[in-house]
C-alpha cells in the first residue's frame, strides 16, 4: 500500500520528514557500502565518512578515494562507507534527528534499538572485516577547527605497534595521540587487532580542497604503513604531537562570542557567554595550554555544548 506524506497548516516540514524515516527505518541499515578487491591479497580497511550529517570534507574525500582505488591499484581490500549517518545528512545537522542521538557515540550499536544505535549495529558487520577503520570526519556547521589525525593507544601491543610507527613517521602536522580506557571504542576494537583512527580535517562545513586532501593524504599514508600500497608517505617537518584533550563546554543556554586566538595558554580567554536574559555573563577561560582542536563559532550556545576542544 502506498502511504502519502502531506504538509498541512499542523504538520511543518521538518515533522513530516521524521516521521518519513521513522516509518522507513528499516532502510536505514543499508549503507551503501563500496567493497573493491585490491590486485592482491593483503589487509582490509574500512573508510567511513559522514558519521555526523554536517562534515563534508570527509565525505567528498571518501567519494574520492572510491575513484582513485578503482582501478585495484593496491594490495587487500577497501571498504568505504561516505554517509553513515544518512538522517543527519539529509537534515544537515551532526545528530540523528529521527532520534535526536549522535550515532558515534553509541557503539557497537543495538539492533533492536533506535535509529542511532541501528544505523552502529548495521555498520559492525563491516568492522567485523577490517584490520583498520578510518573514519573521516571534520568541523560541523556550527564549528571551526584546525586539521589534526586522532590515534589512539590501548595498550594491545600489535595496534599500538602500529600507532607508534605512524607517529614515527609524522604523517600528520597535528596529532593527537591519546591513551583510552579499556571501555573506549578503539581498545574494544584492539583487543580484536583492530586499529581505529579518527582524521580530522575541515570546518564550518565547508568543501575545500585542501582539506579534502589531507583526509587522502593520510588515507594512503596509514595504506602504505599497513603495507597495501607503496606510496612515499608525506612527512610533516615540524609536528605537533598531543597527548590528551581538555574539553570547555557551555555553562547555560545563551549567546556565545568567541575569541579566535590561538594557541592557548593557561588561562587565556576563550570567549563571553551570556544567558538570553542578560543576567549571566561568564568569562571563559582555557584550563590548560595547549592548542585549539575545534571550537564553536556560531552564536548560539545550549548548555553542555563544546565551546572549545583543546589538545595539549
Amino acid at each position: 500500500m502506498t502511504e502519502e506524506f502531506r504538509v498541512t497548516d499542523d504538520t511543518s516540514l521538518c515533522y513530516t520528514f521524521l516521521m518519513f524515516f521513522k516509518r522507513f527505518l528499516p532502510q536505514l541499515s543499508d549503507l551503501g557500502a563500496i567493497s573493491i578487491d585490491g590486485s592482491a591479497p593483503g589487509k582490509t580497511l574500512l573508510i567511513t565518512a559522514g558519521v555526523d550529517g554536517d562534515e563534508y570534507s570527509g565525505i567528498d574525500a571518501a567519494h574520492q578515494l572510491i575513484d582513485i582505488f578503482r582501478d585495484r591499484s593496491f594490495s587487500g581490500h577497501i571498504i568505504v562507507i561516505p554517509i553513515v549517518n544518512m538522517p543527519g545528512f539529509m537534515n544537515e545537522s551532526s545528530h540523528n534527528p529521527v532520534d535526536g542521538k549522535f550515532p558515534k557515540y553509541l557503539f557497537p550499536g543495538n539492533s533492536r534499538g533506535s535509529s542511532s544505535e541501528q544505523i552502529i549495529a548495521s555498520l559492525m558487520p563491516y568492522i567485523d572485516q577490517a584490520d583498520c577503520w578510518i573514519d573521516l570526519h571534520s568541523g560541523a556547521i556550527t564549528e571551526g577547527l584546525d586539521p589534526f589525525l586522532w590515534l589512539h593507544r590501548t595498550g594491545h601491543r600489535d595496534t599500538d605497534s602500529l600507532i607508534d610507527g605512524l607517529a614515527e613517521k609524522n604523517i600528520a602536522d597535528r596529532m593527537l595521540i591519546e591513551s583510552c580506557s579499556s571501555s573506549h571504542k578503539a581498545s574494544q576494537l584492539a583487543r580484536r587487532g583492530k586499529m581505529y583512527i579518527v582524521a580530522e580535517s575541515g570546518q564550518r562545513g565547508n568543501r575545500d580542497a585542501h582539506d579534502i586532501a589531507l583526509h587522502i593524504q593520510w588515507t594512503k599514508a596509514i595504506m602504505t604503513t599497513l603495507g597495501m600500497i607503496d606510496t612515499p608517505i608525506v612527512s610533516a617537518t615540524s609536528p605537533i604531537v598531543m597527548k590528551n584533550v581538555q574539553y570547555v563546554t557551555a555553562p547555560y543556554d545563551g549567546i556565545w562570542q568567541q575569541n579566535p586566538l590561538r594557541p592557548l595558554e593557561n588561562g587565556t580567554t576563550i570567549g563571553i557567554a551570556q544567558s538570553f536574559d542578560r543576567t549571566k555573563t561568564k568569562t571563559i577561560v582555557a584550563p590548560v595550554g595547549g592548542y585549539r582542536l575545534w571550537w564553536k563559532e556560531t552564536m548560539r550556545m545550549k548548555k553542555g555544548d563544546v565551546l572549545c576542544a583543546i589538545g595539549y
